[in-house]
């Protein structure tokens, strides 16, 4: 398995990796990942049966998560010797659950960007993207999954070309590293096995409440001073693209045979609208982007029924979020429970008029306390 490969290796050699790799096939341009791992000391990472980090929550959260506000770069053409990197967003406000990802898994950095609010956690060493990859393998549903596959294949061909080389040898390009070590480095890598999209039932894991986490919200209008309206609404783009001049070395048939190129969204949305017993919506609108000005098209699964209600509720009391959408929704699952007790009436407004100077982009009280949940 190479995620039990990753921490094995970590937890048995004596010595920081400060040797890793350099080369521009492995390495990006940033040489401070070497400088991190020397001052961090990556043998630091907890192993992967720690029985505090549940693992089975974790795993499909972070696909879901990467497949909402998440890229996964692979070099093609001319770059096609880049190592991958693994980057997400965060909003600022949900700082603390990024801080709380990095620590439990000990991958890469996070940045605050110049403009806008919001911060980016980034994996760009080759351990630490080894060790993403090796948690999303198969937890991935929609269209970007192509991308893990070619991240996958990157990984299995630079495995397969270094792993069998003379360590005596002087390899082009590695003259400032120690070869021996370094060759030795990738004989403890396994290589992926290349694992199809999660078709299990989306309540069988967390991977909804990654990607709700990402781009979905919950709630609550109020109408004329009488009436409640709740909504759960999750909206993802139509179609995914991706660049055509691919050019992967290896494994070429078993890839091509699960890539589709500009495919839709609509299937995926689809069987999400499915599950909460609702309707599936498409929009399209201009969005400025710099100096001009592009149609966005999307598919919106919105759950407005009682019965839908319901099922969303059910769902993500057994999958709770981790981001601060978790407090939005708690209070939102707290109006739905009034109503279905109490009905639509003037108490039930009143409540609905306080929790909302409090709630989602209003929200200036937060607590983390529901990290723990995460925890066994």
């Amino acid at each position: 398995n190479p995620l039990n490969t990753f921490i094995n290796f970590i937890t048995t050699n004596p010595k920081p990796l400060v040797n890793l790799i350099n080369n521009n096939d492995v390495m990006n341009k940033y040489n401070n990942s070497m400088m991190d791992i020397e001052h961090n000391n990556i043998m630091n990472i907890p192993p992967l049966e720690d029985p505090s980090i549940n693992y089975d929550y974790l795993r499909p959260y972070l696909a879901g998560l990467i497949e909402g506000d998440g890229t996964m770069w692979v070099g093609t053409g001319k770059n096609i010797s880049t190592m991958p990197k693994v980057n997400m967003v965060f909003n600022m406000k949900d700082k603390p659950l990024a801080e709380y990802l990095l620590q439990i898994t000990k991958c890469g950095t996070l940045t605050k960007k110049s403009s806008g609010n919001y911060m980016m956690w980034q994996m760009q060493n080759f351990r630490e993207v080894y060790h993403m990859l090796s948690l999303i393998n198969g937890y991935m549903r929609t269209p970007k999954h192509e991308a893990l596959m070619r991240a996958l294949v990157w990984y299995n061909n630079y495995i397969n070309k270094y792993k069998n080389i003379d360590t005596n040898s002087k390899l082009k390009n590695w003259e400032s590293v120690n070869t021996p070590q370094s060759i030795n480095l990738m004989k403890n890598l396994d290589v992926f096995e290349l694992l199809s999209r999660d078709t299990s039932p989306l309540n069988s894991n967390s991977w909804l409440a990654g990607i709700t986490d990402a781009n979905g919200n919950f709630s609550i209008s109020l109408y004329k001073k009488k009436r409640i309206n709740l909504y759960y609404r999750l909206e993802l783009k139509q179609n995914y693209h991706r660049p055509l001049d691919i050019n992967i070395k290896n494994d070429m048939e078993t890839l091509n045979s699960i890539i589709n190129k500009g495919e839709s969204y609509l299937n995926m949305m689809s069987s999400i609208a499915s599950f909460f017993n609702t309707n599936l919506y498409s929009r399209s609108r201009n969005m400025k982007l710099k100096d001009e000005y592009k149609l966005y098209s999307s598919y919106i699964v919105m759950v407005t029924n009682k019965e839908g209600l319901k099922l969303v509720k059910q769902y993500f009391d057994k999958y709770p979020l981790l981001s601060s959408k978790y407090l939005d929704y708690k209070d939102w699952a707290y109006i739905v429970k009034i109503i279905e007790s109490k009905g639509q009436t003037s108490e039930s407004y009143k409540l609905a008029e306080q929790i909302r100077t409090n709630y989602n982009s209003t929200r200036h009280k937060f607590k983390w306390d529901h990290l723990k949940l995460f925890k066994k």
